[in-house]
């Protein structure tokens, strides 16, 4: 045998390349003898090796780019899963929509796995469909057809994300699967029906000529079958941000605030169904005989991820921390609930099994007999389905009405009892002696001309103030120096909306319309004013995943703050010690569960050291377990000393929120991967701390710093940003 040879380490075979292939071209050669024939195997040899060698080179390539694919397609599946789930509970909370249904197409089961279908059936009490169902029910002339069914049902057809694909399905009228059968059989006459299309692709597919085209051609046609055309179809642009193919552009879908904007706006007292490709939503009057399946639960609005594995297995203890935080809520019952919930989810899913294989057993010829049979038989289990889900979307409804209620678990450390027995864990400063009177704070900043509570009251009431004069220049010093000390720390700066959804707020672990609430609610809308800036904060994050990498994330804003103060009376609450509006930075942390104690043991010496800078006298409290708000796993006051109210004042507080506020505004992270395997996504926890409420820093200041002659010396790090101002001096 000839030993193995490649082109590079054989000069004849190099030199007689040409020649050869020459040789082969013109066919002068039938056979090959001597040294020639020699030449012929060696450059045969040669080139086979080269085929090899660059076979081997792109099954490689071919093998890492399918790994980078996968790693994509995971990362991306993620991000999918969320996005339809968010959508679907945006939809759910809409007051119009009484139900919610979604159809996933092959393409869109390929990023939402089947433990998120089961999520969004479950939690959201939402029916979801495929290709499978299409035909499950039928079997001869007058038996339902799922597309034709939801056509008729549907008044809105949403279908976000709309693909490339199936845009040009649609535009060509192809009626391949459930979705684009359903598009087809839709009536584009009737006035009370609207199509919301939201693309999303890659840029370059946006842009391009053929996506404008079917665009086009849908809207024509939609306009020849009704004058109304912007009432009945309406396609939301793509924004610009980072693409599922890496590429940063126009073509993600909108804003799931956008979309669930456009559907509360359209018709009157609609139902809602939904539909995944891509992902289609529909809204819909149900037929007169269909089972509401979604209606008993139409209430509520989000679904927490609360974990009730660990409420059942620790039932007494979860008991017992209810209890000392004066939390009137029945565990047991709870308990009961959630295994009552999972008993009828697992006769749904077998229910489920028996119609998947009952449509397939009718596949093929078969006796009349034997169809009619298993006709009826998939019949039955449909209507068993439809009555249990209802039963299954009821019972998970009371189930979270009532598990919602549970407050976060306590630290071990925190103190068991009312206010009175908080723990002083820190004590800074002492007492000003002073050799004169001593005013409050409503006297001097009227003698400085600092307030105004008499147009405060005139012009929107009680409990509002105007700041005028070195007033508002001390309320902005005190916002800039506040924030100067928090960027030192590594807080990212940010200014927020006044107004937040109900539903952010509920997700926070507060009820802002429940009786003597703290919040303003804006009456018919789902909007409120904020009471903090944690609020807006802890909604930034809402139904994302970050990567471990990125925590922990710093955020510091500063916001206007409304409370209605119900409850609060007394000389001790009067002047700027109590407002129904005013001004306050706020520190905001998303964190890993294993650093979240570090954490709120920093933002506890972050006030230290503002308040020791400031030269105040004040305590550290832990506070005791009645104290707590419902999300507090623990937290720390500041109180300073107010020498005209003769007490200690809370100036601000800091709190762990462990993942009480995750589970329910679902923010998630990725770990790390350990020894090369991924890790299942985890709960991040938030942490709270106020770095600057302005009244109460104010009344501190005013009290302490006040001279015999009515001025009052500024805190030497405010005077920097008063102008080099270090007195207030009363006005002439």
């Amino acid at each position: 045998m000839h030993p193995p040879l490649t082109l590079d380490k054989h000069p004849l075979c190099r030199e007689k390349v040409i020649a050869l292939t020459t040789c082969h071209r013109e066919k002068a050669l039938t056979k090959f003898i001597g040294a020639c024939n020699d030449e012929k195997w060696a450059l045969d040899a040669c080139l086979r090796a080269q085929k090899l060698h660059k076979a081997r080179k792109n099954q490689e390539k071919a093998r890492a780019s399918k790994e980078r694919l996968r790693a994509r397609l995971e990362r991306e599946r993620a991000v999918a899963a969320i996005k339809c789930k968010e959508l679907t509970r945006a939809l759910v909370g809409i007051e119009r929509v009484k139900e919610v249904r979604i159809v996933f197409t092959t393409s869109a089961k390929k990023f939402v796995s089947r433990d998120d279908v089961r999520e969004i059936q479950n939690e959201l009490g939402v029916r979801c469909y495929d290709d499978d169902d299409e035909w499950a029910d039928w079997g001869k002339v007058g038996d339902p057809v799922t597309h034709v069914d939801l056509a008729k049902w549907a008044d809105v057809l949403l279908i976000a994300p709309l693909s490339a694909n199936t845009l040009a399905k649609l535009a060509n009228g192809l009626c391949d699967n459930l979705l684009t059968c359903l598009f087809r059989a839709w009536d584009l006459r009737a006035n009370d029906k609207v199509i919301i299309l939201a693309p999303a692709m890659n840029t370059a597919m946006w842009n391009s000529p053929f996506t404008k085209r079917h665009l086009k051609s849908i809207s024509e046609i939609a306009s020849s079958a009704k004058d109304d055309v912007i009432a009945g179809f309406i396609v939301v642009q793509p924004i610009e941000k980072a693409l599922a193919c890496g590429d940063y552009g126009v073509g993600a879908m909108a804003e799931v605030s956008t979309i669930a904007q456009l559907v509360a706006l359209t018709g009157e007292e609609k139902h809602t169904r939904e539909f995944l490709d891509s992902a289609v939503i529909a809204t819909a009057e149900a037929p007169s005989d269909a089972p509401r399946a979604s209606e008993p639960h139409a209430a509520t609005v989000w679904k927490a991820a609360i974990d009730f594995k660990f409420v059942r297995d620790n039932a007494e203890a979860v008991q017992k921390n209810a209890g000392v935080r004066r939390v009137d809520v029945n565990v047991a019952e709870v308990v009961a609930k959630y295994e009552a919930l999972n008993a009828l989810s697992f006769k749904c899913d077998e229910i489920r099994e028996k119609r998947n294989a009952n449509a397939k057993s009718m596949k093929g010829k078969m006796e009349k007999e034997t169809r009619d049979a298993l006709i009826a038989e998939g019949k039955a289990l449909k209507d068993s389905l439809a009555e249990l889900e209802v039963e299954l979307a009821t019972l998970e409804n009371e189930l979270q009405t009532m598990a919602q209620r549970l407050p976060n678990l306590t630290h071990p450390d925190v103190p068991v009892g009312g206010e009175e027995n908080a723990t002083v864990v820190a004590e800074v400063g002492s007492q000003r002696a002073f050799t004169f009177p001593v005013q409050n704070h409503v006297d001097i900043g009227e003698k400085l001309g600092m307030f105004d509570f008499e147009t405060g009251s005139k012009v929107s009431g009680s409990r509002f103030v105007y700041l005028t004069g070195v007033g508002a220049m001390l309320e902005l010093a005190l916002i800039n120096w506040a924030f100067a000390k928090v960027l030192s720390k590594g807080f990212k700066p940010m200014m927020v909306p006044d107004m937040v959804r109900s539903s952010v707020v509920e997700k926070c672990g507060f009820q802002p319309r429940a009786e003597n609430t703290q919040v303003y609610s804006i009456e018919n809308s789902d909007l409120c004013m904020a009471g903090t800036a944690e609020l807006l904060l802890g909604g930034v994050y809402m139904d994302e995943v970050v990567e471990e990498s990125q925590l922990p994330i710093k955020m510091a804003a500063f916001s206007h703050c409304f409370r209605t103060e119900a409850g609060a009376a007394g000389a001790q609450t009067r002047g700027m010690y109590r407002l129904h509006q005013f001004s306050k930075v706020e520190m905001f942390v998303v964190a890993t569960p294993e650093q979240s104690d570090a954490i709120h043991q920093e933002l506890k010496d972050i006030e230290i050291e503002m308040f020791q800078e400031l030269g105040f006298h004040f305590k550290v409290l832990d506070m005791p377990t009645e104290d707590l708000g419902a999300p507090a796993y623990r937290k720390f006051d500041v109180e300073a000393w107010m020498p005209a109210l003769e007490r200690y004042g809370e100036i601000s507080s800091a709190s762990n929120c462990t993942d009480y506020q995750a589970r329910r505004l679902n923010i998630k992270y990725r770990p790390n991967p350990v020894d090369g395997k991924k890790q299942p996504l985890v709960h991040c926890h938030t942490l709270n701390a106020t770095a600057c409420a302005i009244p109460r820093m104010i009344v501190t200041i005013l009290e302490n710093f006040q001279q015999e002659d009515g001025s009052v010396v500024v805190p030497e790090p405010l005077r920097p940003y008063l102008g080099g101002m270090d007195i207030l001096r009363p006005e002439a």
